[in-house]
């Protein structure tokens, strides 16, 4: 299994955390992708962001990923 399968697999298992980690060894923008997860996913677990907040940014977060991922060269 390559990289960009990999990646893809951790995002379909809902590993958004380790698939951003292995696509930062990639491509640099990712740094941002992290950043806002980050941030987000402390923000839920304080209780400030909701349920369907934290939905909608992981989704996000995730197309994003998958974005910069279909523009890696093999």
């Amino acid at each position: 299994m390559d990289k960009k399968e990999q990646i893809r697999e951790l995002i379909a298992q809902g590993q958004t955390e380790g698939a951003l980690e292995m696509l930062a060894e990639q491509v640099k923008a990712t740094l941002l992708l992290q950043t806002r997860f980050t941030g987000a996913k402390k923000l839920y677990a304080q209780g400030v962001m909701d349920f369907a907040e934290w939905s909608r940014t992981l989704a996000q977060i995730n197309d994003a990923a998958l974005k910069l991922l279909d523009g890696l060269k093999d």
